[in-house]
């Protein structure tokens, strides 16, 4: 990178912006990474995929039998130590970064195209004027929610602003988390399915709906969230936001969660599945939920508060609580780093994922609670801010040079800054000597 690049990418920003520099973010794109792989032949079956047969190292370190957290950074920059400001976009590169990752293991999937093949003739740079925003148009969006980070982003956040947003009528609410007993070697699909299967029986028994009529429930929100470790693999469990005409004061979170309990113990035991009964099975009531969570998670650094609605909607590109349990999108940190073994996990991962709903409302309940017609997740990727114009056009030239530098998420910091000569000067610095001249 020039010097004058350096000087031009955060043109228009704060200087706490620029206190990770350019090119800190630049060089590397948050550090060594591989280049994208041709397509492997079609046709590739799903058990081909999750044995992993075709994922190859992209580093010289040797394949690791274990799942360790790589913090992705370039050199010399403290992630912990970052501003708010400079977080944001650390996370913005990395989203990029992890993209370019899964693109590579998942050669045949949709995820493989997005934002990366076009669908027009020009691919648009568009900019917020009101805001440091841009994103890219005229490019396919693969509406991803589980393998795809950029598009996880932005559905997730989508939803959680939703729920949030949404007029509860003052009615209580309480949380319930299901889980089953795991052990590392369980298929990720089998562990889902009897997990799924043990809800149905315990929502068709006797037992449940005489509780459901006693909370005087009138809906729950459900999300299903995956997380893995070294000891005892995949862990998937479902949180589940029941709304009740009940005051607050009669939601014994206890009582609950023993009923609960003793049904789908009963339930999953039946399908050859062990649940502890003091484990499988979390309920939580409204008053106790956010500083149970603010102490699993932490604060979320943009709102300042870990909600209700945010560890429902946010599992996708949450991070692990402790140094043995990861999201699945740190297994791309690892894989990218040179651990195989996390790129096998992680292709389970899609491929299981893929297909499967991450936010369920019960029917009858986005009435209740004064919410629009549910968006898909393709819907809401595809969906550009209406406010936002046409800053820069790149022609296909352009954008191969893009793909081959792999430089999309920068592009976007330097168009976010709605500096255009920066901007042209950047393209010319990659190598796109008749940018702007025409």
């Amino acid at each position: 990178m020039t010097a004058h690049e350096d000087k031009n990418i955060y043109a228009g920003h704060t200087s706490a912006q620029r206190k990770t520099t350019a090119a800190d973010l630049q060089n590397g794109s948050l550090g060594k990474s591989h280049e994208i792989c041709k397509r492997s032949a079609k046709n590739t079956s799903k058990k081909q995929l999750v044995a992993g047969a075709d994922i190859m190292p992209n580093t010289s370190e040797k394949t690791r039998a274990g799942l360790v957290r790589v913090i992705r950074a370039p050199r010399g920059v403290i992630v912990e130590n970052l501003e708010k400001t400079d977080m944001a976009v650390y996370r913005r590169f990395l989203r990029w970064q992890r993209l370019r990752g899964v693109q590579t293991m998942l050669p045949d999937q949709r995820v493989a195209k997005c934002y990366r093949v076009r669908v027009l003739p020009n691919v648009k740079v568009m900019k917020v004027p009101t805001m440091a925003k841009s994103f890219y148009g005229g490019l396919c969006v693969c509406g991803g929610v589980w393998a795809c980070p950029v598009c996880a982003a932005k559905i997730t956040e989508r939803r959680r602003a939703e729920l949030e947003g949404a007029n509860d009528n003052g009615l209580s609410k309480f949380m319930v988390t299901w889980t089953l007993q795991h052990k590392r070697g369980d298929l990720l699909s089998d562990l889902l399915d009897d997990l799924a299967a043990g809800l149905r029986d315990v929502k068709n028994s006797r037992q449940y709906k005489n509780l459901i009529g006693d909370l005087q429930i009138v809906g729950t929100v459900t999300g299903l969230e995956t997380t893995v470790s070294n000891v005892n693999g995949w862990h998937p469990h479902k949180h589940g936001l029941s709304f009740s005409k009940l005051p607050q004061s009669q939601i014994h979170a206890a009582e609950i969660r023993a009923e609960l309990s003793r049904v789908f113990v009963s339930a999953m035991h039946k399908r050859g599945r062990y649940v502890h009964e003091m484990i499988g099975v979390n309920v939580q009531a409204s008053a106790e939920i956010k500083s149970e969570y603010l102490a699993k998670f932490g604060e979320d650094d943009q709102r300042g508060k870990w909600t209700l609605a945010a560890e429902l909607t946010k599992s996708p590109v949450k991070t692990g609580k402790d140094a043995d349990h990861f999201h699945p999108l740190e297994l791309v940190d690892m894989y990218q780093s040179g651990n195989i073994y996390a790129g096998r996990m992680f292709k389970e991962y899609a491929v299981t994922m893929k297909g499967r709903k991450q936010l369920f409302y019960s029917r009858g309940l986005r009435d209740v609670l004064g919410l629009d017609v549910e968006l898909s997740d393709q819907e809401i990727a595809e969906r550009e801010d209406q406010s936002a114009v046409m800053f820069a056009q790149l022609e296909p030239h352009h954008w191969t040079v893009i793909m081959q530098k792999e430089k999309r998420g920068q592009l976007l910091e330097v168009a976010s800054t709605g500096n255009y000569n920066a901007f042209v000067t950047y393209m010319r610095a990659l190598g796109c000597d008749d940018f702007g001249k025409g």
